[in-house]
């Protein structure tokens, strides 16, 4: 039975890869006996297949007989488009990595293959929020290749496109993916079906838990932002109403965390990202206190170029500046960047009455 089944599968593998829609129908009726008797399953693997290939009269086929895009014996809750998604995303870090990819083995991409894809398609749930692998930027030239995915939603009908706004196991919608894996074009093909649709509110912010948090509190622009996305980034808050301000101030500091300038910046430009924001949870950090303290150059020069920050900021246990701390650490560089770029006050106090100078003194950096 197994022989049997895998010989099924190797023949509509084969129909799909040569593009062969009107025997691959026939050949599934035969199975089946019915086109009604396809499992759901059997379809949506077909379609992501086609769509993989970007075999047109395959996926016109296939989208003409599909009752649904979701299958019910998943146990991810996983419909069409997260499978696509995932698979645009893993093929694009194929390439990326220099991999070969093998795009005619098995019906479809798996979306949890090995225990490296899981780390990253499942949500995160780490002890701190900072501490988050990435995949790597998205780049200018980005290699999602979504011209099967674009085809697909101009011909999808509107019984299935709910579908694109589904989410699954993990509370997250294919756009999330995409935003984690910094597929830019399948980002911006997602939205403007919505869009066209009438189901895109672009006076909710793409950061609003509310509407768009997963079971971890993460929306597609916090994924976007863990997974060093810039471009995903500035693409996702494209489409929403420029009077909208985010509501995540802490992701300037989940940037400067993760020491990536680009990211800085892009965030910077958003409406409601303060460069001087205090995180009341860590003692009133602000995002230049916190690259001071963990000596990180790039974020801090990065921060240091915008107009509006103040330096002078002081976090709450101690009453330290950025200068106080970076001082403490003996920090050369960084004690340095603050005070001949940052302008940082030499000559400012702490609660306790001491010095920047005073503190490095006393641990010997001096």
């Amino acid at each position: 039975l197994n022989i049997s089944k895998k010989q099924n599968s190797n023949i509509l593998i084969d129909l799909v890869r040569k593009d062969d829609a009107d025997n691959l129908i026939n050949e599934l009726i035969y199975i089946y006996r019915s086109l009604v008797l396809i499992p759901s399953k059997t379809l949506i693997n077909l379609l992501n297949k086609a769509a993989i290939l970007q075999c047109f009269k395959c996926i016109d086929k296939l989208v003409e007989i599909i009752p649904s895009l979701a299958d019910s014996s998943d146990l991810n809750k996983r419909n069409f488009f997260h499978h696509h998604i995932i698979a645009l995303g893993k093929t694009r870090e194929q390439e990326k990595a220099g991999d070969k990819i093998d795009l005619d083995s098995g019906v479809f991409y798996s979306a949890v293959d090995t225990p490296k894809d899981q780390h990253f398609i499942e949500p995160f749930k780490p002890i701190e929020p900072y501490l988050i692998d990435s995949k790597g930027p998205d780049g200018i030239n980005s290699l999602d290749k979504p011209i099967s995915l674009d085809y697909i939603l101009s011909k999808l009908p509107p019984h299935l496109r709910p579908s694109l706004l589904k989410k699954d196991i993990y509370e997250r919608t294919p756009l999330h993916y995409a935003a984690q894996y910094g597929l830019v074009q399948t980002t911006k093909i997602i939205i403007v079906s919505l869009k066209k649709w009438n189901v895109w509110d672009s006076n909710v912010g793409i950061d609003d838990l509310s509407v768009w948090s997963d079971k971890d509190g993460l929306t597609p622009l916090h994924l976007a932002v863990l997974g060093h996305h810039p471009i995903t980034i500035k693409t996702l808050w494209d489409h929403v109403n420029p009077n909208v301000s985010c509501k995540n101030p802490k992701l300037l500091h989940v940037a400067v965390n993760l020491n990536d300038s680009s990211l800085i910046n892009v965030l910077l430009s958003i409406k409601g990202i303060d460069v001087n924001y205090k995180n009341a949870e860590k003692n009133n950090e602000t995002a230049i206190y916190i690259a001071a303290k963990l000596n990180l150059i790039n974020a801090a020069e990065s921060l240091l170029n915008s107009s509006g920050i103040n330096i002078e900021l002081k976090e709450s246990m101690y009453g330290f500046t950025p200068l106080f701390i970076a001082a403490i650490e003996g920090y050369k560089e960084m004690v340095e960047l603050l005070i001949y770029k940052g302008k940082a006050n030499i000559r400012a106090l702490d609660d306790s009455g001491f010095a920047p100078v005073e503190h490095a003194a006393l641990r010997g950096f001096l």
